[in-house]
Formats: structure tokens, sequence, C-alpha cells
């Protein structure tokens, strides 16, 4: 019994201790969550509004816009989380990196609108899909792993 309570009162001293780290844990899953959740709602109501071929462009158009974020997102959220780790200014480091996924964002939308001219029947479909991006710039997800 006197065990049971020396470790119950290090769990409370460690919970009060860390209790930003446990805030910004259910912060996170709350967004890996509303990833999940999201498509499973919305999937089946597209299908309905839309049908099977245009549905089909939608999706085409999530792949090839999603392809083009993962240049805008390159490997941000694993240096953020270090930087942050390290106990960089966060102020500074969002505004940096703010600055710097904006930029790459702008030079690989540029990019990404060229070939769908190029290369697609209706490319501002396409380019309104690769505007969905913006939330890899507006929601720093290392801000909480860091």
């Amino acid at each position: 019994m006197n065990i049971s309570n020396r470790y119950l009162t290090n769990f409370k001293l460690f919970l009060k201790k860390k209790r930003h780290l446990i805030k910004d844990y259910f912060n996170y899953s709350l967004f890996d969550l509303l990833g999940v959740a999201i498509p499973v709602i919305t999937i089946p109501l597209f299908l309905e509004i839309f049908g099977r071929l245009e549905y089909g462009d939608i999706v085409l158009a999530r792949v090839y816009s999603g392809i083009a974020g993962l240049f805008v997102d390159f490997s941000f959220k694993r240096v953020g989380s270090k930087n942050i780790a390290n106990g960089e200014q966060k102020k500074n480091y969002l505004n940096t990196s703010f600055t710097i996924k904006s930029l790459v964002f702008i030079v690989v939308g540029i990019i990404y609108f060229c070939f769908c001219f190029c290369f697609l029947e209706r490319p501002l479909f396409y380019f309104i899909f690769y505007l969905l991006n913006l939330q890899t710039i507006l929601i720093p997800n290392f801000f909480y792993v860091g």
C-alpha cells in the first residue's frame, strides 16, 4: 500500500510538472484525428453529390496537389521540432519558418500551375486544390512535436 501511494504521488508530481507536454500531445492528436475523421465523413457525401467520374477528377487533383505539397512541407516538421526542442527562440523560428515556407509555396505553386496549364485539361480546377496546401504553412504542427 505504501509503495502504491508513493508511485501515485510521483505520478501526480510528474503530471503537475509536465502539464504543457500533455496538453500539446492532445492538441497534436486532435490534428491527426481530424485528418482521419474528415475524409470518412466527406467521401460518401462527395460521391453522392458529384458522382464517380467527377469524384475521380477530385481525387486526382488532390493527389497532384499532395505531391506538390510534399515539396512545400519538405522536412520542416522534423527540423522545426528539433530546433524548438534544442531551445531556440520560438517566435524567431516561427517567423523564419513561415517566411521560407511561404516562398517555397509560391515557387512550387508557379511550377505546379505551369504543369497544370501544359498537361491538364482544367488547370484552374487542379490549381484550386493546390491552394489547400496553405494549411501546411498556417498550422505549425512541428510546434506541438517540439
